[in-house]
C-alpha cells in the first residue's frame, strides 16, 4: 500500500507506454530502497534485530477488548461491555533481554 501510494504521488500521467512507467518506477524505488537500507543498517534497531535469538515477521493477530477499553465513554453503550475486535498484522517482532519489541515499518517512514 505504501509503495503504491508513493508511486501514484509521482506518477507521470504523460507516459502512455506501460514499459516507460514501470522503468521509471523501478529506477525511483531502486534508489529509494538502496538509500533507506544503507541508513537502516546503521541504526540501533538493526543491531538489536541482528542480535536477537528470535525474529518473526508478518504475524497476524486478533484482539478482543471490551468497548470501554477502546472508546471514550460518550460513544459506548450503557455498560461498555460490548466486544470490539481489533485485527492486524505485526510487521516484525523480536526478542531482547528486556522483552519483546514489536515493530511497524510504516511508522518509521519520513514525511
Amino acid at each position: 500500500g505504501t509503495i503504491l501510494h508513493n508511486v501514484m504521488q509521482r506518477f507521470d500521467f504523460q507516459k502512455k507506454n506501460i514499459e516507460e512507467v514501470v522503468a521509471s518506477v523501478d529506477e525511483m524505488y531502486q534508489e529509494r530502497i538502496k538509500h533507506d537500507l544503507e541508513q537502516f543498517v546503521h541504526t540501533h534497531l538493526y543491531q538489536e534485530i541482528c542480535q536477537s535469538p528470535k525474529v518473526s515477521r508478518e504475524m497476524p493477530f486478533n484482539l478482543s477488548l471490551q468497548q470501554k477499553e477502546v472508546y471514550e465513554e460518550e460513544i459506548q453503550d450503557k455498560s461498555g461491555e460490548d466486544i470490539v475486535l481489533i485485527q492486524g498484522v505485526i510487521d516484525l517482532f523480536f526478542e531482547t533481554e528486556d522483552g519483546i519489541v514489536k515493530f511497524n515499518w510504516s511508522i518509521i517512514e519520513k514525511h
